[in-house]
């Protein structure tokens, strides 16, 4: 008799610390506070298939649009994530209220620390990947290359760009740019012959290049917004990030 009043308080315990730990799956909006003003800001969050919290952030004044979010920590009601890219910039360090209809926190991105504040307001909204044909073997890899003109104040950024053939038969691939610390995930992939097009859906651009007979360039331009720009990757043998 004891020991079932015992498991009767064990569970009662844990079916209590249950409720009192929200769920952040869904939809999120708010802003963060900076010194120019709020800044908006779209969350969604869910559980995969492993039952661990996954999401994705928007940021509609600077057109980024389902970027993949990194979850670093998740202890009861604190919520600790990331852009996907650099660790360290750019992290959210939020708390879910008892509730769970809103969280808040810290902002951190290049050692400025910034106020944001989220409400919920739905199911969470994640387009689910789309899987790419598989690409030649000569395109898989490692490449780099440097972007300049007009976009971003005229600065030369170099960026890293890595496609692969996954096992499952379909093609995947990210461009990483280490002056933003940004990891883009491409969302689609689509060759013809010597043609190939990146859909950099997350950061509203494309990138359209053909690839030389030797197979160690890609020359094309990039697309984003109102910048059009041309952009040659080259075979690169070095670290990526």
């Amino acid at each position: 008799m004891g020991i079932r009043i015992l498991a009767l308080l064990l569970l009662s315990a844990v079916a209590a610390h249950a409720q009192g730990t929200p769920d952040p799956s869904g939809h999120w909006e708010g802003g963060i506070d900076t010194p120019e003003g709020s800044i908006g800001v779209v969350v969604d969050l869910a559980k995969n298939g492993d039952g661990q919290i996954a999401g994705t952030i928007g940021v509609p004044p600077q057109n980024l649009r389902g970027f993949p979010l990194v979850i670093e920590s998740a202890d009861g009601r604190a919520l600790t994530f990331r852009f996907r890219g650099a660790p360290g910039n750019r992290v959210f360090q939020g708390v879910l209220a008892d509730d769970g209809a809103s969280m808040s926190g810290d902002f951190i991105q290049s050692g400025f620390t910034m106020h944001f504040a989220l409400s919920r307001t739905g199911a969470a909204q994640i387009d689910p990947p789309i899987k790419s044909a598989p690409i030649a073997k000569e395109l898989e890899g490692p490449w780099s290359a440097t972007l300049e003109g007009t976009y971003q104040n005229g600065i030369k950024r170099q960026v890293f760009l890595t496609l692969s053939n996954e096992p499952d038969g379909s093609s995947t691939g990210t461009v990483f740019n280490p002056g933003d610390g940004l990891e883009v995930p491409i969302a689609s992939i689509k060759q013809d012959a010597s043609s190939i097009t990146l859909d950099l859906k997350a950061v509203g651009g494309s990138y359209s290049g053909k690839v030389n007979a030797e197979g160690t360039e890609i020359v094309g331009t990039f697309i984003q917004g109102t910048a059009v720009l041309p952009l040659t990757f080259r075979r690169s043998t070095g670290n990526t990030r």
